[in-house]
């Protein structure tokens, strides 16, 4: 995934195999997959028109079958005496296979590498023996595979964290093993591609969760029942290397420690299947609050007060969502006050005015920010109490901040918060957020309190400024 290559060949349509394209495939992971065709798919009368093509087929001049799939024309160009190129993006590589159209891109199983997953899980398997005395030169290491470790068990899914260790080559400095954390996505039948990549977002947002830093694939593959092959009597399953563009490609090199991160493997360990299961099962509830706050860390450039305004935006739709909250229930409320509402507005002459009040009135039945943020600061009090000191105030400064940057009210301008006071309101929103999300997982509250009195982070909430 986060590899570059390029790869030359002949490519073609699945429709028209007769018919192939000389072209280089380039693949940078910031940058997407791009197809430079000498030649192109389409003739001349057709040369205005842009190409959008499900899937086209390669094969590379060493041999690679390759498929690419959701495939858009970025530009084409025509010279003379009458030769076209067209330059193509793919969404999708596939390495090692070709899918003769969508529907038969299916798997078996997946497997893929986060960024900071070895240090999330910190599992190291290895003892080391020292000499008793000191004539004795000899300090014995021993290395054991750590078994596989089941993460979360559905009717159509099985999901376990596996390992695989590099061969140690003795050196001048000394011999070295590098364990490597995989998870395996398994169904009980072949399924679509955008299956497992719903499945692997969502595991990618818990890790993130836990890791408290952007993570992203670093490598994934697959299996197929198309890929598979007989061997001496055996059946052998050919991995498909995966790669699609990333939104930032992240510094492999970079270190980061457990104490970090709001929580690693062993403070869930004991009952991880029900954690990230219940992740799983939520996760469609709680798009809308994943994709803002989950938004803050892939996206480190945005503005402070558009991180403070996504923030605010998740909170209130978690608590819309899961605590739900109407002064009147949508009935009374459309069958009594907004129809009064509606003959009033009905005597508003300006169309534009009596739309926009319209609008406004529909909603007016639903709980206010203010009294979503009181509902969720009694909810968790306990856990709020241990980071920060005055709740009522955040939520006041909240409120303020957020009217003030989206209605620009100049009576607001004093009482919303700007620089250092605005990022540690974020910080605090953030606390808030994070601890909903634990509930949500079903971690148990004394396991909550310890993860929050223990994160380095967390600590210094309590000593920010009011």
């Amino acid at each position: 995934m986060i590899e570059e290559f390029e790869y030359k060949g002949d490519w073609w349509l699945p429709d028209n195999p007769q018919k192939r394209i000389k072209g280089m495939l380039k693949f940078k992971p910031s940058e997407g997959a791009t197809l430079d065709l000498i030649g192109s798919f389409k003739d001349f009368k057709n040369f205005n028109i842009a190409l959008d093509l499900d899937i086209i087929l390669g094969e590379t001049t060493n041999g690679k079958a390759i498929t690419l799939y959701k495939c858009f024309e970025k530009s084409s160009s025509m010279s003379l005496p009458g030769s076209i190129t067209s330059l193509i993006f793919a969404n999708y590589v596939f390495v090692g296979i070709h899918f003769q159209k969508a529907e038969a891109i299916v798997f078996k199983n997946m497997s893929v590498h986060y960024y900071h997953l070895d240090e999330w899980i910190n599992k190291p398997n290895c003892t080391m023996e020292f000499p008793k005395d000191e004539e004795e030169k000899t300090v014995t290491i021993r290395y054991t595979l750590p078994q596989p470790i089941p993460i979360a068990n559905d009717k159509q899914y099985k999901i376990s964290i596996n390992f695989n260790a590099s061969i140690p080559t003795p050196s001048a400095k000394g011999v070295a093993i590098k364990q490597k954390a995989v998870i395996i996505i398994e169904t009980t039948q072949e399924m679509a591609f955008e299956y497992y990549r719903t499945i692997l977002y969502q595991i990618q947002n818990f890790l993130c969760l836990g890791i408290t830093e952007a993570t992203y694939p670093i490598f994934i593959s697959g299996t197929t029942e198309a890929s598979k092959i007989e061997l001496e009597g055996k059946s052998h399953y050919n991995p498909i290397e995966i790669f699609f563009q990333l939104s930032e490609v992240p510094d492999i090199n970079k270190k980061i420690s457990g104490y970090e991160m709001l929580f690693v493997f062993s403070d869930i360990a004991d009952n991880i299947e029900v954690y990230l299961g219940n992740w799983l099962q939520k996760a469609k509830l709680l798009e809308p609050v994943f994709d803002l706050y989950f938004g803050t860390f892939y996206n480190r450039r945005m503005y402070l007060q558009h991180r403070f305004l996504s923030l605010t935006q998740a909170i209130e739709s978690y608590h819309r969502r899961i605590l739900l909250g109407k002064y009147q229930s949508d009935k009374e409320y459309l069958e009594g006050l907004y129809s009064e509402f509606m003959k009033c507005i009905l005597t508003v002459s300006d169309e534009n005015f009596k739309t926009g009040l319209k609008t406004r009135m529909k909603y007016l039945n639903e709980f206010s920010l203010r009294k979503r943020l009181m509902d969720l600061s009694k909810k968790h009090e306990e856990i709020l109490n241990l980071r920060i000191r005055n709740i009522e105030k955040v939520i006041t400064d909240t409120i303020s901040t957020r009217n003030f940057l989206t209605h620009y009210d100049l009576e607001l301008e004093k009482e919303a918060k700007s620089g250092e006071e605005l990022y540690i309101l974020c910080e605090k929103l953030k606390f808030i957020l994070e601890i909903c999300l634990l509930f949500e997982i079903a971690l148990p509250i004394e396991k909550i309190k310890a993860l929050v009195e223990r994160n380095e982070s967390y600590k210094y909430l309590i000593r920010m400024p009011d």
